[in-house]
C-alpha cells in the first residue's frame, strides 16, 4: 500500500489550533472518517486502535486511517483486548463468564 506523505494526525491538528471551529472542516473530517469505517466494516474488519494519532491529515485536509495493527475480523465475537486503553470501547471491558467477548462492529 502506498499513500501521500501526511505532515501531522488529527491529534497535532486539535493541538495546533487550540481547538476546530470551522465546521466545514470538522464535518468534512467525520464524514471521512465514517466512509473510512464503513468501509474497513464492509470487509468484515474493525481497526480496535481508533484515536485521533492513528487519523493522518494530508495538505487538503483528507484523512487517511493508519494503524492495523489491532484490526482483526468481524465474522466471529472478538475476544482479546486490543488498543489504547484510553480509547477502548466499554463493551471491551465487560467480562461474560471470565472472558471478554464483544461484536466489533
Amino acid at each position: 500500500m502506498i499513500s501521500e506523505l501526511c505532515l501531522k494526525d488529527l491529534y497535532a491538528l486539535v493541538i495546533e489550533k487550540k481547538s476546530i471551529t470551522d465546521a466545514q472542516l470538522l464535518k468534512s473530517i467525520f464524514t471521512q472518517l465514517c466512509i473510512a469505517l464503513k468501509t474497513i466494516h464492509k470487509a468484515d474488519y474493525c481497526h480496535l486502535d481508533l484515536k485521533t494519532e492513528n487519523v493522518f491529515i494530508g495538505a487538503d485536509y483528507s484523512i487517511r486511517l493508519a494503524d492495523f495493527g489491532h484490526a482483526t475480523s468481524t465474522l466471529h465475537p472478538i475476544n482479546k483486548k486490543a488498543g489504547t486503553i484510553g480509547y477502548r470501547a466499554p463493551e471491551t471491558f465487560i467480562k461474560l463468564n471470565g472472558k471478554v467477548e464483544y461484536n466489533g462492529v
